[in-house]
């Protein structure tokens, strides 16, 4: 893990920002595989259940958020970003209305709610030790029993 992680650079860096925004624009209408395969196992996870909720860390433009919401409809989603204008554009997006956003950093959560899923994609490689344990732990705190 690094030494010295530069995961907070990103609230700060907009050219960072958009370079990722530009990547994860190719997928704004076709998800990809990878995101398929989580869409996937997430249905084998709660498909017994009537309702769950969801936090997505690292949310970004909320593309997986957006497939998730058109494969599982009633699903009570929520996606979080450490970058505000981030947040802001997902809030402003009528793709992603009825989720939630809010701006959170994944080693302190403190969302004042548990989830039943918890999904991290592209993300905590960018912590170093010290925080890549806070986040497991915040990460842990915010989940339901059995979650």
């Amino acid at each position: 893990m690094k030494k010295n992680p530069f995961y907070k650079k990103y609230t700060s860096d907009k050219k960072m920002q958009n370079k990722y925004a530009n990547y994860q624009e190719k997928y704004r209408e076709n998800p990809k595989e990878s995101d398929k395969l989580s869409v996937d196992l997430i249905k084998e996870k709660i498909k017994n259940k009537k309702a769950f909720e969801l936090l997505d860390i690292a949310c970004s433009t909320g593309n997986f958020l957006k497939f998730l919401k058109l494969q599982i409809p009633d699903a009570k989603l929520t996606g979080v970003d450490l970058a505000p204008n981030i947040i802001e554009n997902c809030k402003n997006d009528k793709k992603l209305s009825g989720i939630k956003f809010f701006k959170a950093d994944v080693t302190s959560l403190n969302l004042n709610k548990k989830f039943d899923i918890i999904t991290a994609n592209a993300v905590t490689y960018l912590l170093g030790k010290d925080d890549y344990l806070k986040a497991l732990r915040s990460i842990y705190n915010s989940l339901k029993n059995g979650g």
